[in-house]
């Protein structure tokens, strides 16, 4: 008899796609954020509670629309000016990651959220990730090494096609085809 292969996940097949501490930060997280809410409405009320976690809400919505159009600004200034983007680009993400973490019902995110906006949290980060980061590559026609790079025009001009006619829309049908662009 062949060898049949069982399509039944794992243990191991789970975790080869997720790391142990992923898994369980999946399943003590929510347990914290209940306990959390079951606090925090037994201290302020239910009406205060659901208040604050719509107010929150509100916050990440506006601090996200605000980070991508007060970044863009700011990413602008910087090419401008021939300066490396790179510290406004982690900021402005990290903004967005708190407003998306506002906008998640919880306190503990709230808090995570309200970590992520501090900024000296901002630059440890942008220093942590400036230190793992490897560039490479060119920008604008110039390589690292100060090398220029041009597209090179193709040895043969000929380009291969097909054509076929299509006839002037009648006068009453301004719209010949099934497209109206």
């Amino acid at each position: 008899m062949g060898g049949v292969k069982s399509t039944f996940r794992t243990r191991d097949n789970i975790c080869r796609f997720l790391p142990m501490p992923l898994i369980i930060a999946f399943l003590v997280f929510p347990i914290i954020e209940i306990a959390l809410f079951i606090l925090v409405g037994g201290w302020i009320g239910l009406w205060a509670t659901l208040a604050l976690v719509i107010l929150a809400a509100v916050g990440g919505t506006a601090l996200m629309r605000g980070a991508g159009a007060d970044a863009t600004n700011r990413i602008r200034a910087s090419m401008a000016q021939d300066s490396d983007p790179s510290g406004e680009l982690v900021r402005m993400a990290m903004r967005f990651a708190a407003g998306m973490l506002l906008v998640v019902p919880g306190f503990l995110t709230d808090a995570v959220a309200l970590v992520l906006l501090v900024p000296q949290v901002q630059r440890a980060a942008f220093s942590a990730l400036r230190r793992r980061a490897q560039m490479s590559g060119a920008v604008m026609g110039v390589t690292i090494d100060g090398t220029a790079t041009r597209p090179r025009p193709p040895a043969d001009r000929v380009i291969d096609g097909e054509f076929h006619e299509v006839p002037p829309p009648r006068p009453g049908n301004p719209h010949p085809g099934p497209s109206r662009w």
